[in-house]
């Protein structure tokens, strides 16, 4: 039973999470590949369709023609990377790997790698396939996440995202388009990382009829694991946030900042934010509270020591799915704050494993930020955090999950 992953990148949250299923699944012996466009992070069992560096040009001229394709929709350059067209896609049937295998598991796979022309030609190469969702888009008109929106669930069109919404917008036809895939298709096996995305899957008309399951993403709780006392000496209490892209509204950086102004002077004086991500923001700087901003961190050693090195994160997301840098930081034995959407609520139970924030409410997140200040409850709730991601995302724990679906289909 021989299984490749698609995704995209190997790379990013969705690739990642790729990666350490595709690390998880090797270690049980099972046949498994990862397909990728790019050689971005070698890694055993990865192959990429243009492994070759100045054949990156291939897949930036797809990953731009998209983007080019949206530009007379686009309604502002915000929403440029939230609304997704899928009309490019690259020849992956061809690729050894794909051809060898039994089962084809879809993970993250925009940006010009697939398209919905490519998904047809998977369904008719009538190899069995599971397809894990890491945001939305699969049962949407093309955006990434709904915010809020439930077009969706009657076939889309007058979509908030495009610049002229209407009934038989470009929204309207990507989703027509799907439903001419999917209602034809013998049975999908989706995934939710989350119970939260599965639910939104079962509720689906575009999706009726296939498998849905919920497994999450897998953690190596030997990669990620608490600090000694000496790595996180500091006088004052550190604060981490992170986020590939510090401005992506998505976030909620600017919820965090507002909830820091709103804090004590004497509270202010006592705590310091850490800040991963770019790019690095020169509006956000503090008088009050020191900031440091550490940019992108590559390798796991570089990722575990910040996590190491602070005593409680936040992720004040409006939307998110299931975010590895949750589980990360739990494995590290941090408490989190977090918004109570998405399956965020899935993985921090209030008071116990951290703090539930209502979403995007500033205050909210000045009472987590109040809370964790007391030493007891900060070391209460990340020993139960680290307890939380041994029993439910370690690698042994979310792989035999795998096994079950994979011999099942």
């Amino acid at each position: 039973m021989k299984v490749v992953l698609l995704s995209t990148y190997a790379g990013g949250g969705a690739g990642l999470a790729a990666r350490r299923q595709l690390k998880a699944l090797r270690k049980t012996s099972q046949p498994i590949k990862m397909l990728t466009a790019l050689e971005d992070i070698p890694e055993e069992g990865v192959f990429a369709l243009y492994p070759k560096k100045w054949q990156k040009w291939f897949f930036l001229i797809r990953k731009f023609g998209e983007k080019v394709w949206m530009l007379p929709e686009e309604k502002t350059k915000n929403t440029r990377f939230a609304f997704s067209t899928a009309q490019l896609g690259m020849p992956i049937l061809k690729h050894p790997v794909f051809q060898e295998a039994d089962i084809v598991h879809i993970h993250w796979v925009q940006h010009g790698f697939v398209s919905l022309n490519t998904i047809q030609q998977i369904i008719n190469s009538g190899k069995k396939i599971v397809w894990t969702l890491h945001d939305e888009w699969v049962f949407t008109g093309g955006c990434h996440y709904t915010r809020g929106c439930q077009n969706y669930l009657s076939g889309c069109g007058n979509c908030p995202l495009l610049k002229h919404p209407n009934p038989a917008d470009t929204s309207s036809k990507i989703y027509q388009k799907k439903e001419q895939i999917f209602l034809n298709s013998p049975p999908i096996h989706f995934v939710g990382c989350s119970n939260w995305l599965t639910h939104k899957m079962k509720h689906s008309p575009l999706l009726k009829g296939h498998g849905f399951h919920s497994i999450p993403n897998p953690i190596s709780i030997s990669d990620f694991y608490p600090a000694t006392s000496s790595d996180r000496s500091s006088s004052k209490i550190r604060l981490l946030f992170i986020a590939q892209q510090v401005k992506d509204p998505r976030k909620g950086f600017s919820v965090l900042w507002e909830a820091l102004q709103l804090l004590s002077p004497e509270i202010q004086d006592k705590i310091k934010l850490i800040i991963v991500g770019n790019p690095v923001a020169s509006e956000y700087v503090s008088n009050h509270f020191e900031v440091e901003w550490k940019g992108t961190l590559k390798g796991v050693s570089a990722i575990r020591e910040v996590y190491q090195s602070a005593e409680v994160m936040i992720v004040p997301s409006l939307e998110d799915n299931l975010p590895n840098t949750i589980m990360e930081a739990m494995a590290c034995g941090l408490p989190v704050i977090g918004s109570d959407i998405g399956g965020i609520p899935e993985m921090i139970q209030h008071k116990i494993t951290g703090w539930l924030a209502e979403c995007g409410e500033p205050l909210s997140l000045q009472a987590g930020i109040s809370w964790m200040l007391d030493t007891e409850n900060r070391k209460k709730c990340g020993n139960l955090a680290r307890k939380w991601a041994e029993n439910q995302y370690a690698e042994e724990v979310v792989s035999q999950q795998w096994q079950n679906l994979y011999t099942s289909i």
